[in-house]
């Protein structure tokens, strides 16, 4: 719940995010972070992939979108002191679906 409660407060204060994000209930946001958040700590690779694009597929999504979402994802992985092969690699699958996305 931390990783929820410290990516939502990211979000609140970037102007990026919460454009992206307008259009997606507070229920909807839990729910996408909760499921994304379990994959990183159960460091599920194919659950991360899923739930990153779940959760930045939004209309008018951006360059600029991935980048806020990345950092922010970053940021809330070295507040709660994840180890740095594990949130390297987290940012390795983000990238990765990020490409796939774009090429999609």
């Amino acid at each position: 719940m931390n990783a929820i409660e410290a990516f939502a407060g990211i979000v609140d204060t970037d102007n990026i995010l919460l454009d992206l994000f307008k259009d997606i209930s507070d229920t909807k946001m839990l729910d996408l972070l909760e499921n994304l958040f379990t994959a990183v700590f159960d460091n599920n690779i194919v659950d991360i992939k899923k739930y990153y694009l779940e959760l930045v597929k939004q209309p008018h999504l951006g360059d600029d979108h991935f980048i806020s979402v990345a950092t922010a994802m970053h940021a809330v992985l070295t507040k709660l002191d994840v180890s740095n092969i594990d949130s390297d690699r987290t940012m390795q699958i983000i990238d990765n679906a990020r490409i796939t996305l774009i090429d999609s």
